[in-house]
């Protein structure tokens, strides 16, 4: 288990706050070892999903032959976007790109000196090595394309895609026209609309305040709201802490868990 792996599961055991762990990822970007920096990265390994443990490849079917866009990032913002033009992905930003299989694996780049002295679970640090975030990376995929993303710290923005999934540690996420979704968010807010058809999803906010919107979408919600108020437009209900609701002919199925912030729904078809 690495450092970043640890650290999500003190949040969910219960042992950090989501805020706590948002720093600890802060400080882990921060902390390298010039070593690491002096021979090519290793190629990195896939990012497990958040869904349940029996759930696999097979539960998104209905998106048949995707190629993945593995991201890993320590402090940048992403954006990435569908474009029906390209025949191959195009990158822009100062990380690395590596193949793996069919798929492709984006990683932070690093560059430029610095020094300093952070405290990483429990333990003072004086650390030297080289780092730059350089200009954050904005990439453009063409059609059968998924993101599979591990962000440290930084913003993610979604246009497009017929699937997103993995974790954000600490920053805000915006999901545009996205079809299929496995996403935990730690710490920052969570604005998607979707259009959700057919197989089961799942998104969690641990600390934010989260707002989707349904679009052409055949979709029942079952979630669970722990501290907040849920503003319905549409089919949704809420009944103590259990959030529940109907977009359509509910075909498809979106496990829902906000633990601290205001959840809005809105189906559109409804819309006033």
């Amino acid at each position: 288990m690495d450092e970043r792996e640890r650290i999500i599961r003190l949040v969910s055991e219960g042992k950090i706050t989501p805020e706590e762990a948002a720093l600890l990822l802060d400080a882990l970007a921060e902390v390298e070892t010039p070593s690491r920096l002096e021979i090519p990265l290793p190629p990195v390994p896939p990012i497990s999903p958040i869904a349940p443990q029996n759930r696999g490849e097979d539960d998104i079917s209905y998106l048949p032959n995707l190629r993945w866009l593995k991201v890993r990032l320590d402090s940048e913002d992403l954006g990435v976007y569908l474009d029906k033009d390209l025949q191959k992905p195009r990158i822009e930003g100062d990380v690395q790109v590596q193949e793996q299989g069919q798929d492709l694996v984006i990683s932070s780049n690093y560059s430029s000196r610095r020094k300093g002295l952070t405290k990483f679970l429990g333990l003072n640090i004086n650390w030297d090595f080289d780092y730059s975030s350089g200009s954050d990376p904005e990439i453009h995929l063409p059609e059968g394309w998924g993101l599979e993303v591990e962000l440290a710290s930084g913003n993610l923005e979604v246009n497009g895609l017929p699937f997103v999934r993995g974790n954000v540690a600490s920053g805000d996420v915006e999901l545009i026209d996205v079809r299929g979704v496995d996403l935990r968010v730690m710490s920052g807010d969570l604005e998607a609309e979707l259009i959700l058809s057919e197989g089961e999803h799942r998104l969690e906010v641990m600390s934010g305040d989260v707002q989707i919107r349904f679009r052409d979408s055949s979709v029942q919600v079952l979630g669970k709201l722990s501290s907040g108020e849920l503003d319905g437009h549409g089919n949704f209900t809420q009944e103590k802490r259990k959030v529940s609701g109907t977009v359509g002919g509910g075909k498809a199925r979106l496990l829902l868990n906000v633990m601290s912030g205001d959840l809005t729904l809105e189906d559109q078809n409804v819309r006033a």
